[in-house]
C-alpha cells in the first residue's frame, strides 16, 4: 500500500519538473489515455503467472472502463504556468 501511495504522490509532485523536461504537456488528457494504457498492460502482463490471461484482463479492463473525463485540464495547466513564471 505505501509504494503505490508512494507511486502516486511522487508523480504528482514531480509535474513541475517533468512538464519542463518533456516535449508535451504530460497532464493533457491524450497523455494521461496513453499511461493509464501502458499501465494497466504492464499490471496485467506482470501481476499474473498466466501472462496470457493477464494482458486478455488487461484488454478487457481498458475496452469496459473508458477513461474518465479530465475536468479543468486546460486551466489547471495554464495556473501551473503561470505560477511558475513568477518564481
Amino acid at each position: 500500500v505505501y509504494s503505490i501511495s508512494g507511486a502516486n504522490v511522487f508523480y504528482f509532485l514531480s509535474y513541475p519538473m517533468m512538464g519542463m523536461a518533456l516535449p508535451y504537456e504530460p497532464l493533457s488528457p491524450k497523455a494521461l489515455k496513453m499511461r493509464r494504457e501502458i499501465a494497466v498492460q504492464f499490471l496485467g502482463s506482470a501481476l499474473f503467472m498466466d501472462r496470457a490471461a493477464g494482458v486478455k484482463l488487461a484488454n478487457r479492463i481498458l475496452r469496459e472502463m473508458p477513461m474518465p473525463r479530465v475536468k479543468n485540464v486546460q486551466a489547471r495547466i495554464e495556473n501551473f504556468h503561470a505560477r511558475r513564471k513568477t518564481l
